[in-house]
């Protein structure tokens, strides 16, 4: 009989739940890899004014509104590894990738376009 281990699961008290729309990271000073996680969204408005009707708000003065401008990305979980945990990462997601596809074929087209994005976007960075 082969030797075997038993893994269990726990969360930790700062386990959540996010929305990931990318990553951004990369090698370490010690040779680990850092990723962190964000969410892309319209940025909130630093301060917004109302009229007051009565004695509650009623409508925002929109010409009164300061906001930033573009897309805002909320950075919302790091995350250090070793090389071979982010070894270990990669074939875990190639994995789950391929079964994403298996069940939905018509994510292969679209897995194929963002491979095309990407690799362009490398080219890009590789000439500068």
């Amino acid at each position: 009989m082969a030797a075997k281990i038993k893994f269990e699961f726990k969360d930790s008290t700062l386990f959540r739940i996010i929305h990931a729309d990318g990553v951004f990271g990369g090698p370490t000073p010690s040779g680990d890899l850092y990723l962190s996680f964000y969410n892309e969204h319209q940025p909130m408005p630093e301060s917004v004014v109302h009229t007051v009707d009565g004695d509650m708000p009623g409508e925002e003065i929109m010409a009164e509104r300061v906001a930033s401008s573009g897309i805002a990305r909320t950075n919302e979980v790091g995350v250090v590894m070793s090389f071979a945990s982010a070894v270990v990462l990669k074939e875990w997601l190639s994995k789950r990738i391929g079964d994403m596809m298996m069940v939905n074929p018509a994510l292969v087209e679209i897995e194929k376009q963002v491979r095309n994005v990407a690799e362009k976007r490398i080219l890009s960075m590789v000439k500068q």
